[in-house]
């Protein structure tokens, strides 16, 4: 409580200053006094313990390490998907599957309809509908065949979203067994409660240095990728599952809980090695492979991230007592991992009710599938677009009236 306080104070002093005429030199020393209170030795370490008793010459993690490191890794990972991953790997297998990179065709713009469809996407109330359609002289059948052009030129096709899934597999795959092979030996790894012996005087190894900042850096990268990226319908979930992820591992690699750290990343990677993998086959249209991957994958989450997570890790951790003010924070960032795990589990308990009622298994966390029918079907005016291509038929109006007959195929199956 006395540190705190004396924290407190500082700030309290701190917001002084800042509330009058700063010299360069007042800058330059106020800067060190957050830097000093930010990292204080009360707040990250246990008590009695100082930075000089853990610094990295010792043995033990450098802090730096996490601001260059993953970055670097970040880009390799990004570069490898983009030029050798993808091109080389997982373009010839999706073609192998039947999937092809074809182009979208945009919808001729209509400056109007184009605001009511960032105000309310492919929907819009009826009389909405009949008013545009008065205005531009169309019918009402053409808006809604327009927005829903729109709409479909913004989705991912089955190729993109295999090639991207593919991706992660393959970093699941490599990264789990690497995982495995690192720390099978490791003692804290069978009994979690060794996790925090001669706390905080742990020395680092190698094989959980190299596991770290990969983990790190694989993060990173689907974080630069959901800034370049179009937004998906789980965009605010995974934000927040990735900045989660990024503190967590911060957070334990500053204060040396490293082997808690690893433990977690290790438990959590299993499913995401099954998760991928099927969806690929999903992708291409692999059923049987499908439900047998979805199976797999149902007991490996449940086991390792609804059983062993709360109850072999998170308990040990929130039993352990007081070492340090910095382990209430990570007992929140874990909790918040596990409440994430708890939602998608209904998510999955949600998909397995729907395959025993209705026979088909629906990934909900898909933006396409909630409109399956109307996206096969434009799937397949592609490749009829592509035929006319070929055969150097007059495209504008024919790709037009191709993607209509496909969504008037698809009203037809709803009815």
């Amino acid at each position: 409580m006395e540190s705190l306080k004396t924290s407190f104070e500082d700030l309290m002093s701190l917001s002084l200053l800042s509330s009058k005429s700063l010299s360069a030199q007042t800058i330059a020393d106020l800067c060190y006094r957050v830097n000093d209170l930010f990292w204080s030795d009360t707040f990250w370490l246990p008590d009695g313990v100082t930075w000089e008793d853990v610094s990295p010459s010792k043995g033990y993690p450098n802090a730096r390490d996490i601001t260059t490191y993953p970055f670097v890794i970040a880009a390799v990972l990004l570069v490898l998907k983009k030029f050798f991953v993808i091109p080389f790997i997982l373009s010839p297998l999706a073609r192998h599957f039947g999937l092809r990179d074809r182009r979208r065709s945009q919808p001729e713009r209509v400056p109007t309809l184009e605001i009511l469809y960032r105000q309310h996407g492919k929907v819009l109330p009826p009389t909405m509908v009949e008013k545009v359609s008065r205005n531009l002289n169309w019918t009402t059948k053409q808006v809604e065949n327009w927005l829903r052009r729109r709409d479909m030129s913004q989705k991912s096709s089955v190729y993109e979203k295999f090639v991207s899934v593919g991706f992660l597999a393959v970093y699941h795959i490599c990264f789990t067994i690497f995982g495995v092979v690192m720390l099978y030996d490791e003692p804290f790894v069978w009994n979690a409660e060794l996790c925090f012996e001669d706390f905080p005087f742990q020395e680092l190894s190698s094989e959980i240095w190299w596991y770290y900042m990969i983990g790190l850096g694989y993060f990173w990268s689907l974080v630069f990728s959901l800034l370049f990226e179009g937004r998906t319908k789980e965009y605010l979930i995974d934000c927040i599952h990735h900045a989660v992820t990024i503190m967590l591992m911060s957070f334990s690699w500053v204060n040396n809980f490293v082997r808690i750290g690893s433990l977690v990343l290790l438990l959590h990677s299993f499913s995401d090695a099954l998760l991928f993998p099927g969806k690929m086959f999903v992708y291409s249209k692999h059923e049987k492979v499908t439900t047998a991957f979805f199976a797999v994958f149902v007991i490996v989450w449940m086991v390792t991230r609804i059983i062993l997570f709360p109850f072999h890790v998170l308990k040990n951790v929130m039993t352990l007592g007081y070492i340090s003010q910095s382990l209430c924070v990570y007992d929140v960032l874990l909790s918040g991992l596990l409440l994430l795990n708890i939602r998608w589990t209904a998510l999955i308990l949600r998909m397995i009710f729907k395959k025993l009622c209705q026979g088909e298994l629906v990934d909900e966390t898909d933006d396409n599938e909630n409109s399956a029918d109307e996206f096969d079907e434009y799937e397949k005016s592609t490749v009829e677009i592509d035929e006319y291509r070929k055969n150097s038929f007059e495209l504008d109006e024919r790709e037009k009236n191709t993607e209509d007959e496909a969504f008037e195929r698809c009203d037809k199956k709803k009815s």
